[in-house]
């Protein structure tokens, strides 16, 4: 790549990265948000509304990321945060539920009883599906009850960043996490390649490194042949 086309790649990224930068923000404050009204199985969903995101990072990254550190950091804070929100929130909300007062114990005494009986339902082949949507609904809304009674889960989280991950590390260790994205254009829009890639965080290092591996559909064709 020649001294030009490097220039013009930064120009490009340069008005990019504050609105790639303004987005992953805006979304972490829409998830925490929602992570204080919405069940377990609707923040699922909402949570998927938001890789398309991910998908063209993921693609800007894999084009420039062996000129354009910042790109790396931006992108590696933007993989943490998303992929650890589930997780984070779970255990955020598990540890309030401990320290909840009786009448949130109540509720999730309720809940956990309606959890029993769903399972009962779907393990028998005559489960009725009227009882099953019954137990579903009133799980829900015990589940919203719940959390409109606690603290604020958003208040107790804090995002991962990759700096974060990098104080953990001792000398000699490295942490990875591979990531996968539908593959975006010059023009950000979606093809039909899913590559997947890992992010190498090292204790000395300023910056992540990206490392592209394969397509998805390489690593099928070779999963399937060892397989045969």
């Amino acid at each position: 790549i020649g001294d030009g086309d490097i220039a013009e790649v930064m120009k490009r990224y340069d008005r990019r990265e504050s609105a790639f930068t303004e987005a992953i923000l805006l979304q972490q404050n829409i998830l925490a948000n929602a992570s204080t009204y919405l069940t377990l199985e609707e923040l699922q969903q909402f949570d998927q509304r938001f890789q398309g995101n991910e998908d063209a990072l993921g693609s800007v990254c894999y084009r420039n990321h062996a000129i354009l550190p910042s790109l790396l950091r931006l992108y590696s804070n933007y993989v943490l945060s998303h992929h650890c929100f589930l997780l984070d929130n779970s255990l955020t909300l598990n540890k309030l539920l401990r320290e909840a007062p009786d009448s949130i114990q109540v509720l999730l005494e309720q809940w956990r009883d309606r959890q029993v009986l769903l399972a009962g339902n779907y393990a028998r082949q005559d489960g009725i599906g009227h009882e099953i949507e019954r137990l579903k609904e009133e799980s829900r809304i015990l589940e919203k009850r719940i959390l409109q009674q606690l603290p604020s889960i958003a208040a107790a989280r804090q995002f991962v960043t990759w700096t974060d991950v990098q104080k953990q590390l001792k000398a000699g260790e490295t942490a990875i996490e591979f990531v996968q994205f539908r593959y975006h254009n010059n023009k950000l829009e979606s093809t039909d390649s899913v590559f997947i890639c890992a992010l190498l965080i090292r204790p000395d290092e300023a910056h992540p490194r990206f490392i592209p591996l394969f397509e998805k559909k390489e690593l099928e064709s070779l999963l399937n042949r060892h397989t045969e």
